[in-house]
């Protein structure tokens, strides 16, 4: 950024460009805007390292996509809300079917000072065989709670079935018409389609998703997949959402308002 003034109201600590501590003065910020260069600022409440840092609405987030063990160190604890992803299930090879998505587990816990491991699932791998269903996807964790990755879809041989995981794989395309899929974990995901074979048509199963089961194929065509989900959380404090569309779930618990959609749609405040 160039020259930092500071100092200039009783404090001899100048700011530095790669973090906001300090004392900025008039020309400090004058020059930080326009030279777009102003440092990052980590607000009030948890502090830590690890991951990469964003901010913004009045809240610290520390993200992680890095996979395999990451480490995360907390200076400051506090209060954390968590969304752990699992990895996704491959799609059976030949006439397969569809990979579950990973399980979803959201919610909150108390973290104090010290270090914690935060471990991101792989994606499943691919199988170069119709005797072998896909590779499920790895499991992801934090805090201890995991959410678990998801199951491999069905290769198409008739007694193959797709992989239970967060979310089901789909079943393949079944020499005996039809194919069994895969489950997902209670909470986290749901289960994937069932695969179809018949009159010289061979289709797989959708894989699960977080938000609903994966579709059944038909002849004309193989499932689609599961829906996804995205979950918009808020203190009860303020007022509920002036309308929504796509009929999404609400609900009001534990200091709290949810809503849930599992669809497209819109929410207006």
């Amino acid at each position: 950024m160039g020259i930092k003034f500071g100092g200039l109201i009783g404090n001899s600590t100048a700011p530095v460009a790669s973090a906001a501590p300090g004392i900025w003065d008039f020309r400090d910020a004058y020059n930080a805007m326009r030279l777009s260069s102003w440092p990052p600022y980590v607000l009030p409440g948890v502090t830590a390292t690890g991951g990469t840092l964003t901010t913004g609405n009045g809240f610290n987030q520390w993200s992680f996509t890095t996979t395999g063990s990451n480490t995360f160190t907390v200076t400051t604890g506090g209060t954390v809300y968590y969304a752990i992803v699992g990895g996704g299930g491959a799609g059976g090879s030949r006439a397969g079917a569809g990979g579950g998505a990973g399980g979803v587990v959201l919610g909150q816990t108390t973290l104090t000072a010290g270090t914690y491991t935060i471990v991101v699932g792989t994606g499943g791998a691919k199988i170069y065989s119709d005797t072998t269903s896909g590779g499920s996807g790895g499991n992801s964790s934090a805090f201890g709670f995991t959410a678990v990755g998801g199951g491999g879809g069905a290769a198409e041989q008739s007694t193959l079935q797709g992989l239970n995981g967060g979310s089901g794989g789909g079943g393949g395309d079944g020499g005996a018409y039809t194919s069994t899929s895969g489950v997902g974990v209670a909470g986290q995901g749901w289960k994937g389609g069932i695969g179809v074979n018949g009159s010289g048509t061979y289709e797989g199963g959708g894989g699960g998703g977080a938000g609903g089961i994966g579709i059944n194929a038909t002849l004309s065509g193989g499932g689609n997949g599961g829906t996804g989900i995205v979950v918009i959380r808020y203190a009860s404090t303020f007022a509920d959402a002036v309308s929504t569309t796509g009929s999404p779930s609400f609900s009001n618990s534990g200091g709290y308002k949810v809503y849930t959609f599992t669809g497209s749609g819109s929410i207006v405040f």
